[in-house]
C-alpha cells in the first residue's frame, strides 16, 4: 500500500525522497540517542520544506507564462526560498540545542539526495524512448 511515484514530476519525486531519507536518517539516530533523533528530523526539515516549497512553484510555473517571465518567477521563488532556509536555520539554532552530528550529517545527506536521485532514477519519463 505505498505511494506511487511513477508518474510524478522530477521535483516531486527528489522532495519525496528528501523525506524518506530524512526519516531512515531520523530514525537510525535516534537509536542512538533522542537528542540526535530530533536534531536529526529537524535538519531534514531545515531543507525538505523550502525545498518543497520550490518545486510547487516550479510545478506551477509549468507551461503557464512566457519564458522570461517564468524564468523571473523561479529567480523570485528561489530567493523565497533561501530567505526560508535561512529563517528556519535561524530558527532552529536559536530554539533547539542540536546534536552536531545528527544534525549535519542528515543536513548533508538530505542535500545529496537531490544530486543523487535524478541520477538513480534516470531521466524523466517524458523523456525516455519507447515510452
Amino acid at each position: 500500500m505505498g505511494v506511487d511515484l511513477t508518474a510524478a514530476s522530477g521535483p516531486t519525486r527528489i522532495v519525496v525522497a528528501q523525506g524518506a531519507v530524512t526519516l531512515v536518517m531520523a530514525g537510525g539516530f535516534l537509536l542512538a540517542d533522542a537528542g540526535s533523533g530530533v536534531s536529526s528530523l529537524l535538519a531534514g526539515l531545515a531543507v525538505v520544506v523550502p525545498n518543497a516549497y520550490f518545486a510547487r512553484r516550479v510545478l506551477a510555473q509549468r507551461g503557464q507564462h512566457a519564458p522570461l517571465d517564468a524564468a523571473r518567477a523561479l529567480m523570485g521563488s528561489s530567493v523565497v526560498k533561501l530567505l526560508l532556509s535561512i529563517a528556519l536555520l535561524g530558527a532552529i539554532f536559536s530554539s533547539y540545542p542540536v546534536e552536531p552530528l545528527g544534525f549535519f550529517a542528515t543536513f548533508i545527506v538530505v542535500h545529496a539526495v537531490h544530486v543523487i536521485a535524478p541520477l538513480v532514477d534516470g531521466p524523466p519519463r517524458s523523456r525516455r524512448k519507447g515510452v
